[in-house]
């Protein structure tokens, strides 16, 4: 039977999170809601995932992630076990709680492949936060809410780390790189609007561009540019889908100047 686990904020009574336990592929069935970060951990079972235009089959020991906006579609055969857990983007990450910003941008930050295939020992250390949650959920006591929330981070952050291949007993080669890594993707964040192009960022922080495109490259497999374009894109989508403001408004406010240079990006990197 498909169980949900739903926590909500207590200083707003918004929604924080939620879980989905599933237990039959008849739950792919009903109409999914796309405004919150979305990560499918498949357990048992195998179909097709159809996402961005594209279809591409799917098995067990799977973890797939889809940023806010992000329509995707399962279709599943036979037997399936997994979790949907699904985030709000205010609440993780621009209150209370904010987890690391290369751990969010490592699980959503990017355009690209939503499928990653887990080993055994992989797919145990997501397992074990997630079962935690849904015994504190079931038995209250003392400072539950917290606990819950801390369970959720460490599934975020371990799955952060499976994704870039960061092992808790690897050292980073340099480490200057990851603090640089965090302020590359801050800057980011601030300025994707207005500064495209890796030469400004590397102008901002100093250092050349071949420095950070090694840089992320190490970190999080991505080029400076994709980075970028990743970030626009993201913000390009939440536009499209939740406002009525034409294309051109939205590529201005994105700043380009063209809107089909802009329409042309966008396709590219979806």
């Amino acid at each position: 039977m498909d169980e949900e686990l739903i926590i909500t904020n207590p200083q707003t009574d918004n929604l924080a999170f939620k879980i989905s336990s599933i237990t039959s592929s008849t739950f792919f069935l009903q109409d999914m809601d796309f405004n919150f970060y979305s990560i499918l951990l498949v357990v048992d079972g195998e179909g097709i995932l159809q996402c961005d235009l594209k279809s591409q089959p799917f098995f067990g020991n799977t973890l797939m992630r889809f940023p806010i906006y992000q329509r995707f579609r399962l279709q599943a055969e036979g037997d399936f076990k997994g979790y949907l857990l699904q985030l709000d983007a205010d609440f993780f990450w621009n209150h209370r709680h904010r987890t690391d910003v290369p751990c969010k941008n490592a699980l959503f930050g990017q355009p690209g492949e939503p499928l990653d295939v887990l080993n055994q020992d992989e797919l145990g250390r997501l397992l074990s936060p997630l079962e935690l949650m849904q015994k504190e959920f079931d038995n209250e006591a003392l400072c539950q809410y917290e606990l819950m929330i801390s369970y959720a981070e460490i599934f975020l952050i371990r799955a952060s780390r499976i994704i870039t291949g960061n092992k808790l007993n690897e050292k980073p080669r340099n480490k200057r790189e990851p603090q640089l890594l965090r302020r590359l993707i801050a800057a980011i964040e601030k300025y994707y609007s207005t500064r495209h192009s890796p030469t400004e960022y590397a102008n901002l922080l100093n250092v050349t561009v071949k420095t950070l495109n090694r840089i992320t490259k190490s970190q999080l497999n991505k080029t400076v540019t994709h980075l970028i374009a990743g970030r626009i894109v993201t913000e390009a989508k939440r536009e499209l889908y939740l406002s009525t403001k034409p294309v051109k408004e939205i590529a201005a406010r994105l700043g380009f100047n063209d809107e089909a240079y802009f329409s042309r990006f966008f396709k590219r990197h979806t």
